[in-house]
């Protein structure tokens, strides 16, 4: 703790600095303490939130490797670095680190989600399925998890022209909808299944209860 305690000091004063409206003197200081202490996390992660907040993302993808190749064993980096490469459309480097997130800890719905979301980005419904129902099993309730296994479903139900699978989307939307009754997305995607079946109705109902929860949903809007 004495040999940490100045270097949480350096790096509540590079808070302070950017909150002040410094965020260059906040950036310098925040390098200098990961120099110092390249396995104190904190500064990585609030140097990504200002380069984040700055809109450079190269810069906080840059910080995000060195953090975990310094740091091996820190999860949460790990899954930072993981989001950040799907989100810029590298799935396959993506799911690497994802992969060794989940030999640190590998009870975190959240985790298995976005494993989910990579294999989903790759066209890999199956794999996407496994994980999606691996966070599931963790959270029954997870509702971000729900709406992207309805999601996979009515995929798959496409794909197969199978109605089963449209049936078990609609109670994926379902579920979602009875844990966070104002989830735009899962509104959604019921929509959408209630169109493949026909009824209209239904999925115009839907859709403007996403539109009311999230008047920007473009798909709802669409």
């Amino acid at each position: 703790l004495k040999t940490l305690l100045p270097f949480n000091r350096k790096f509540e004063e590079a808070q302070a600095l950017f909150f002040s409206g410094k965020a260059d003197q906040s950036i310098a200081l925040l390098r200098e303490i990961i120099q110092e202490r390249p396995d104190f996390d904190n500064p990585y992660l609030f140097l990504v939130t200002i380069y984040e907040k700055l809109h450079r993302r190269a810069d906080s993808l840059a910080v995000l490797k060195s953090g975990t190749e310094s740091n091996p064993r820190n999860y949460k980096m790990a899954i930072e670095y993981g989001i950040a490469l799907s989100d810029q459309g590298r799935n396959d480097e993506a799911l690497a680190v994802l992969n060794r997130a989940a030999g640190v800890l590998d009870w975190d719905p959240e985790l298995w989600n976005y494993v989910g979301v990579v294999h989903w980005n790759k066209g890999e419904l199956e794999q996407a399925l496994t994980a999606y129902e691996r966070a599931l099993s963790l959270d029954p309730k997870y509702a971000v998890v729900l709406t992207n296994l309805g999601t996979v479903q009515v995929s798959l139900a496409r794909k197969n022209k199978d109605r089963a699978a449209l049936n078990k989307a609609m109670d994926y939307f379902k579920r979602s909808i009875e844990s966070d009754p104002r989830y735009a997305s899962a509104y959604n995607g019921l929509g959408a299944v209630y169109r493949l079946a026909g009824d209209l109705d239904g999925a115009i109902f839907c859709w403007r209860k996403a539109v009311e929860y999230e008047p920007g949903h473009r798909f709802a809007l669409y």
